[in-house]
């Protein structure tokens, strides 16, 4: 494998991770919310904070490739 193929699939994986964790908190504040009866609150928060936690992932892995290397 090239160093473009592994880069790409590098990305491609950042974003599947990105929308999967979106998709998760989105689903799971719907249920919650009409489990308890708090919508949209949970639905808004749960995919927030989804949101947020992927977006550290993508920094994390930018910073991780962007240092030198010993």
């Amino acid at each position: 494998m090239t160093d473009s193929e592994s880069t790409n699939n590098e990305l491609m994986g950042l974003a599947w991770s990105l929308g999967w964790r979106i998709a998760a908190g989105l689903l799971i504040g719907y249920w919650l919310d009409g489990r308890l009866g708090t919508a949209p609150w949970l639905t808004l928060g749960l995919t927030l904070a989804a949101f947020v936690a992927g977006v550290m992932q993508i920094l994390r892995v930018v910073r991780q490739q962007n240092t030198p290397a010993p």
